[in-house]
């Protein structure tokens, strides 16, 4: 169930990703550390999280 809810979230940020929005893309885009630090943590703990299920 955790791993279903985590895998729904990682799919979320790809899925913001891979709609090519301004929005999305300027996220992803920056270049920013904030930006780059944010997703990097997001997706690296729930990467972790999940793998260690």
């Amino acid at each position: 169930m955790i791993e279903q809810i985590f895998n729904g979230i990682l799919g979320f940020f790809n899925s913001l990703i891979d709609t090519g929005s301004t929005a999305a893309q300027g996220f992803v885009s920056t270049g920013s550390t904030a930006a780059k630090g944010v997703y990097g943590t997001v997706t690296g703990s729930l990467g972790d999280i999940v793998g260690s299920l």
